[in-house]
């Protein structure tokens, strides 16, 4: 699933060879590279009062052509972005 998710951004992660630990995965989640393509990306999301399009960008500072603004949005997101490790209980 994680390929699959980094590979919407343009990364490849190693699927098969076992060497990163789970807390490298939940790192990468919340890197800067992932949440700064994440706030590029293009969305629609039903509301309440419609349908919302454009990047996170868009949303969180609308109208604002300061570039700024993407990094700004990169900030928040990684304040409200959480990853984490749990271990799988033994059989």
């Amino acid at each position: 699933m994680l390929p699959g998710l980094a590979a919407q951004f343009g990364l490849t992660l190693p699927t098969s060879d076992g060497g990163q630990s789970p807390a490298f995965y939940a790192d990468l989640l919340t890197s800067h590279e992932i949440l700064g393509a994440l706030v590029d990306t293009r969305f629609e999301h039903p509301s309440d009062t419609g349908m919302v399009r454009g990047t996170l960008v868009d949303i969180h500072r609308p109208g604002s052509p300061d570039p700024r603004c993407a990094v700004d949005t990169i900030r928040h997101l990684a304040k409200h972005v959480d990853a984490s490790t749990a271990r799988r209980p033994a059989h």
